[in-house]
């Protein structure tokens, strides 16, 4: 991370990863509660960087603090969720938070 910093980079948030997944179940309240425990034990996702005069700082938002409702975002269908997919990552910030979202939505029931 020292490396990656050090570069000094005008984009750095290009650097985000993003994930698709395609989840085959019909209880939405066991995935939400999963994504929840998800982000209670990797604390980097509840994480960003400060940057002070010499060097950087990973800083990690207290579980009770997060704002996992900030995080998660339930699109009407696949379409809906892919035309917004550029706004939704262009979304995530190292320096100011989130360094993570989820994008989900719901087919078929299921």
């Amino acid at each position: 991370q020292e490396w990656f910093f050090k570069l000094d980079m005008n984009v750095s948030n290009h650097w985000n990863q993003s994930n698709y997944f395609v989840i085959q179940s019909d209880d939405e309240l066991q995935i939400l509660n999963t994504i929840h425990q998800i982000y209670n034990n990797h604390p980097m996702l509840r994480g960003k960087v400060v940057k002070n005069k010499e060097n950087y700082k990973i800083v990690i938002s207290d579980k009770e603090d997060f704002k996992i409702q900030e995080i998660i975002q339930k699109f009407s269908d696949r379409l809906t969720l892919e035309e917004q997919w550029l706004e939704f990552q262009s979304s995530l910030n190292i320096y100011k938070a989130p360094t993570s979202r989820i994008a989900y939505y719901v087919e078929d029931g299921k």
